[in-house]
């Protein structure tokens, strides 16, 4: 079972609200990675209950972690750091890092009535459906199918198989830049 998000729902208001939350906490975060002199602009997000936000890490060029930042990551070029707790030098950003935004797993999973699962297949879990957010197409959810028995809530619409794979090749989603 597939499904796409009738536009003019309550759902499809929620879901663009978070979609909204997510591109500003992610901006948030942004500027805190930014204002780190070194950083690469990048950051190692919590797996936990983060869907977006919540800075596990900021990314700097391996060997180039500052003075008093402990490496939490490594990675194969990279090493994902954060400053030490109780060093004052480091106090203000450490302190913005820990106020960082976080959207949550549970507030999209909540909205669509999910559940999240473990797969059959990969034995990983999978912490909520991806919904596809691509304009001027409507939102399309690309896992509950795997679910047995999943209900959708009011505002999701069933669709076949090929008008599926007609919102993939639209949105793009999956395919390679060429």
């Amino acid at each position: 079972m597939f499904y796409k998000i009738d536009t003019e729902s309550e759902l499809h208001k929620e879901l663009t609200v978070i979609k909204e939350r997510i591109i500003a906490t992610h901006k948030e975060c942004m500027a805190i990675v930014n204002s780190v002199e070194g950083s690469t602009g990048a950051y190692a997000a919590h797996s936990g209950e983060a869907l977006a936000g919540a800075i596990a890490g900021i990314v700097f060029k391996w060997g180039e972690t500052p003075e008093n930042w402990k490496i939490v990551h490594e990675y194969n070029t990279v090493e994902a750091s954060l400053p030490y707790a109780r060093r004052k030098a480091v106090k203000e950003i450490r302190e913005k890092i820990e106020a960082a935004p976080m959207v949550k797993y549970s507030e999209l999973n909540n909205l669509i009535n999910y559940d999240p699962m473990i797969t059959a297949d990969t034995g990983s879990i999978n912490k909520a459906p991806c919904i596809v957010f691509v304009s001027p197409f409507p939102m399309y959810i690309t896992k509950a199918q795997e679910i047995a028995g999943y209900k959708p809530v009011a505002g999701m619409i069933e669709i076949d198989s090929s008008e599926y794979r007609e919102l993939q090749q639209k949105t793009n989603y999956g395919k390679e830049e060429k």
